[in-house]
């Protein structure tokens, strides 16, 4: 019985070793699709450092401040 348990045991973390490079293969899906989200948010609140609207542009330089410290963040500072 002990044996069989090795056994079990060892096979489980060879399964864990199996499935890692799917997980790893996700995650840079998952990079990928969060850089071209963080690129379109930035892209549609330019169009408000102009605005007229006194809320809009208070609204836009609090976003701006927020965010401008992600554009000059790679993939391997995160």
């Amino acid at each position: 019985m002990s044996s069989l348990r090795q056994t079990l045991a060892h096979y489980n973390r060879s399964q864990e070793q199996v499935t890692q490079p799917t997980s790893a293969d996700n995650l840079a899906q998952f990079d990928d699709r969060r850089d071209a989200d963080l690129k379109a948010l930035l892209s549609s609140i330019k169009p408000f450092a102009e605005t007229p609207d006194a809320e809009e542009s208070k609204a836009y330089t609090q976003l701006a401040s927020l965010f401008k410290d992600y554009r000059t963040v790679s993939r391997s500072q995160l």
